[in-house]
């Protein structure tokens, strides 16, 4: 599986989506720092409507994410959309694994 929760040692920003603004664009929650594992690398996967796509990075987090949600790598509490931040990535796959006790879940979300 992925790292572990000690190997999660990068701060990384994630703005939830939460519908739409009075003018039609999406909206998003405050920012939340989360502590996780970021990798830039390409892999394949499918999206929500089975489609193939390739990934630009693969992010270990500690916690469900959104798709279409965002992530970026550091922390950018202080910026209340994805859009100010360089670098922040939208979420196009979410995938949640269990261990084989399912005691815990491997969570990677792929942008």
């Amino acid at each position: 599986m992925g790292p572990q929760a000690r190997n999660m040692r990068q701060d990384i920003t994630y703005w939830a989506p939460t519908g739409e603004n009075e003018y039609g664009a999406p909206a998003y929650g405050a920012p939340v720092l989360l502590r996780g594992r970021w990798e830039d690398s390409t892999q394949q996967f499918r999206t929500p409507q089975g489609d193939e796509a390739v990934s630009k990075a693969i992010i270990w987090v500690p916690q469900d994410v959104s798709i279409d949600g965002y992530l970026a790598l550091g922390d950018h509490q202080a910026f209340s959309t994805p859009d100010l931040v360089n670098g922040a990535e939208q979420v196009r796959q979410f995938v949640k694994i269990p261990d084989l006790r399912n005691a815990s879940s491997e969570r990677r979300a792929y942008v």
